[in-house]
């Protein structure tokens, strides 16, 4: 779907939520929002600006994501879910939000600015992350996505280019989009299907900080017991190289479709159902 939506231009000035800020350069597009990192002068880091809008044929396309299993929401619920969430240190914050006064398809997100930019951007550059950073990160992603779920809210989109490097011992969730409203826990289950989702996303992640890539990943699912990890660490030299059986026995773990076989990680906290 094309945008019918113009890009603010360098050097346009806007004035989001009390800031006045000037736009620096946009760094991201997509039919439905644009991004740009942002200068306020009375703030002393750049900022960014993220924009959400809904083009004429919107409804038509949201439908057709929406078979796909990908929801698509406003700007305005966007918004309103980050700043619901941003009390935790693992999400990234928002500085105010709300519809450019001169064109109220557009939503306006002003938020803080990750310098190292999102883990894929991380990834493509340099790799893949140190393996006690990589850890660090993983348990970050997992006290945020725990935070969500015990607020009712599913992500729907943990990845690395969901996830932004603020520096070598901070990791943020951000882009809170596709994400919905978790429903009730199925009766004899600990999570949801959309919860358990977000860890399997959450150790792709890892997998991907780790090896600087997913090459394996599917012979590691294929994984019955924790006898045949030997074997398979055998079998793929690059996993070897980079985690310990135990490592690798904990991330098929976390592939397991259904609960107690799939162990909670601790840095995830107390799923919803159990409280």
């Amino acid at each position: 779907m094309n945008s019918y939506i113009t890009p603010f231009q360098a050097g346009e000035k806007l004035i989001v939520a009390g800031h006045h800020i000037s736009i620096v350069r946009q760094i991201a597009t997509d039919c439905r929002m644009y991004v740009y990192i942002v200068s306020d002068p009375e703030h002393p880091e750049q900022l960014i600006l993220k924009e959400c809008f809904r083009q004429p044929n919107f409804a038509e396309y949201a439908a057709e994501n929406y078979g796909n299993g990908r929801m698509l929401n406003t700007g305005r619920w966007e918004y309103e879910t980050q700043q619901d969430l941003q009390q935790h240190p693992n999400i990234v914050r928002t500085l105010g939000g709300h519809p450019w006064e001169k064109d109220r398809r557009r939503f306006l997100i002003l938020m803080e600015y990750a310098p190292y930019g999102d883990l894929g951007q991380v990834l493509e550059k340099y790799g893949r992350v140190e393996y006690h950073t990589a850890w660090l990160f993983y348990e970050q992603i997992l006290a945020a996505v725990g935070h969500m779920h015990r607020e009712q809210q599913v992500h729907n989109g943990i990845a690395p280019r969901n996830i932004f490097i603020f520096d070598e011992g901070m990791a943020k969730v951000g882009d809170f989009g596709n994400g919905y409203v978790s429903c009730p826990c199925p009766v004899g289950q600990v999570m949801t299907h959309g919860e358990r989702d977000d860890l399997k996303g959450a150790a792709r992640c890892l997998v991907r900080m780790l090896l600087g890539n997913l090459h394996g990943l599917k012979d590691l699912q294929k994984v019955a017991v924790e006898e045949e990890i030997p074997g398979f660490l055998a079998e793929h030299p690059e996993w070897a190289g980079r985690m310990t059986a135990e490592d690798c026995w904990f991330i098929r773990q976390q592939f397991w479709s259904l609960y107690p076989r799939r162990p909670i990680p601790e840095a995830y906290g107390t799923p919803r159902s159990m409280m």
